[in-house]
């Protein structure tokens, strides 16, 4: 039954977060947190006991700088009694009776929790059902990018092919062009050609798994501004280095831009602003993808290496300007 509900909790958005108490685990979304405590068998449970759960809950929102989050108590238990008599001071927490499978919520207490007691009451029932996904949650402008990419792939296809004059023609990055004729807006064009469909693949893959993840919380515009400035700024470096060890090569693709997003993930995921439940990323893996990435860039000729470098500490530096802005907003209010 507790992984039904769990399972049914995580699906609406919530980040579940273990604690180094295995009865007392953490479900976070952006403004609410339900604190899961496990209460049964015989356990003894005092009211210095659900204190002490509060000030540990309160001390982990206030050390990531969470602020206006409600916090309710999700309390499993075989002594209902016990457990409102501990809690007499508290009415922000409902009870699951463990022996008559119920949902308890009394009068004193919250009526819904960020409209979770419906799907709480269903799991305790074996009903667990996936939330609908809206317009508003599909990553809309993640596969409007991929679907740009796409149509230029084929564009590039249809008229040449992709060897160096076609791309040339249809918009890649050419140092001469760029830095002598001021056909600046090569730059921008170029992040949405490919050279060839193992490129745009392997890079269309990456967009759409971090582009994902990304856009879901930071938000459509957002993502936007991070995937497009992420692309100039790799694009500007790319030009900048080709420049000045004086070599005229074409360039192109979206990998600068995906390094942005790569490098914005790893912000948001270190700072704790990632809290979607679909979302599960460890920082670990996202630094070691990097590293590994821009290493092999050094040994392959092929590999545009300062343009992903160039994305990847953008997409760093916008990612924790938009984390530092969203801290002092809330801190504000």
């Amino acid at each position: 039954m507790q992984n039904r509900i769990l399972t049914a909790i995580i699906n609406r958005g919530y980040t579940l977060i273990r604690t180094d108490n295995s009865c007392i685990n953490l479900l976070l979304s952006k403004e609410h947190m339900i604190i899961l405590i496990d209460v049964q068998n015989g356990m003894n449970v005092t009211p210095e006991f659900f204190t002490m759960i509060n000030n540990v809950a309160v001390g982990f929102l206030q050390k990531r700088g969470i602020q206006n989050c409600d916090i309710i108590k999700l309390i499993f238990t075989d002594n209902v009694a016990k457990v409102r008599e501990s809690l007499y001071f508290d009415n922000s927490y409902w009870i699951i009776d463990t022996i008559s499978k119920r949902l308890m919520v009394y009068e004193d207490q919250p009526y819904d929790f960020g409209g979770l007691r419906t799907v709480i009451e269903d799991a305790v029932l074996g009903k667990v059902t996936k939330p609908k996904r809206t317009l508003r949650d599909m990553p809309i402008v993640t596969l409007a990018l991929i679907a740009v990419n796409i149509i230029y792939f084929i564009v590039i296809y249809e008229n040449g092919g992709f060897n160096n004059v076609t791309m040339v023609e249809l918009g890649a990055a050419f140092t001469p062009y760029i830095t002598q004729y001021g056909e600046y807006y090569r730059i921008f064009t170029s992040m949405f050609m490919h050279f060839g469909i193992e490129h745009l693949i392997s890079n269309m893959l990456a967009l759409m798994v971090l582009g994902e993840a990304l856009e879901r919380y930071v938000g459509k515009i957002r993502f936007l501004i991070i995937y497009l400035l992420s692309g100039i700024i790799g694009g500007i470096v790319s030009v900048a280095s080709y420049a000045l060890r004086d070599r005229m090569v074409v360039s192109a693709g979206a990998s600068g831009a995906v390094f942005g997003v790569l490098g914005a993930i790893l912000v948001v995921t270190i700072f704790g602003h990632i809290r979607s439940g679909e979302v599960r990323i460890d920082p670990r893996r996202l630094i070691m993808f990097a590293l590994l990435s821009i290493l092999s860039g050094f040994n392959d000729t092929g590999i545009d290496n300062y343009a992903h470098i160039g994305g990847l500490v953008s997409g760093i530096i916008i990612a924790l300007i938009m984390v530092l802005i969203t801290d002092r907003y809330k801190s504000a209010k």
